[in-house]
């Protein structure tokens, strides 16, 4: 029972390592700016009206770089196939 626990954990650990990896590697492939809305959205808490009036663009176009870079890190979950 403990060796099959042991195992599950070390299965859960490699997975972490390898999502990990895929999203660092996305998050690279960003640009400065979506890195620094995604910043500025996912660790300040701000708004895109916040987002935009910080970094001078509109509000839409604020959203639109918010769902193109989050779905560009979404694609980069590693299929549990895979894992």
């Amino acid at each position: 029972m403990e060796a099959a626990r042991a195992q599950h954990r070390h299965a859960v650990v490699d997975q972490l390592a390898d999502e990990r990896q895929a999203i660092a590697t996305s998050w690279a492939k960003l640009g400065d700016l979506e890195r620094q809305v995604l910043g500025l959205r996912l660790v300040h808490g701000l708004t895109q009206r916040e987002i935009s009036n910080r970094i001078g663009y509109s509000q839409m176009h604020v959203s639109r770089l918010l769902r193109r870079s989050m779905l560009l890190l979404d694609d980069a979950q590693v299929p549990a196939a895979a894992a």
